[in-house]
């Protein structure tokens, strides 16, 4: 297969995956499972026809880091329920600048990763996990400057 036609094949995957989310999200004239069962079953169709290309292995990733970008950012769930960086870093009980380095996407620790969520979940009456939320978190051995080598994303 040429590379056009895997580039396309990963265009149509990560798009299956923004009308994914955009159902969960968004206002539903049809019912949210129905859009989200047709769009998981397209991913599925493309996804078999991008491992017959590049294997299965791979397509699995293709998926993978998909469904990872798909995740709202720490900022996109804390504006989508009116709140401040402020409101967050007071109830979570932790430096303002942590809330700025994870909303631009500076991994920080796991600790201070469960506070922000914690606090979210308070200010926002809603379950939200690491599951759910793009927030880079730090492992072990991360540099001085409040950078990772490297990171693990989670949405």
């Amino acid at each position: 297969m040429a590379g056009s036609e895997i580039a396309r094949l990963k265009q149509q995957i990560a798009t299956e995956v923004h009308a994914m989310r955009q159902a969960l999200e968004g206002y539903a004239t049809v019912g949210r499972h129905q859009i989200i069962n047709r769009r998981f079953a397209n991913l599925g169709q493309h996804m078999t026809q991008l491992s017959r290309e590049v294997g299965e292995q791979r397509a699995i990733e293709v998926v993978a880091e998909a469904l990872e970008q798909a995740k709202p950012t720490l900022g996109e769930v804390r504006r989508t329920h009116g709140l401040t960086t402020t409101q967050l870093a007071e109830t979570a009980g932790i430096p303002l600048r942590e809330v700025y380095q994870a909303e631009i996407g500076v991994a920080i620790g796991y600790g201070q990763a469960i506070c922000l969520l914690e606090a979210l979940n308070t200010l926002s009456e809603q379950q939200y996990t690491l599951e759910m939320v793009h927030i880079s978190i730090k492992h072990m051995g991360g540099s001085d400057d409040g950078r990772a080598d490297h990171t693990h994303s989670k949405r």
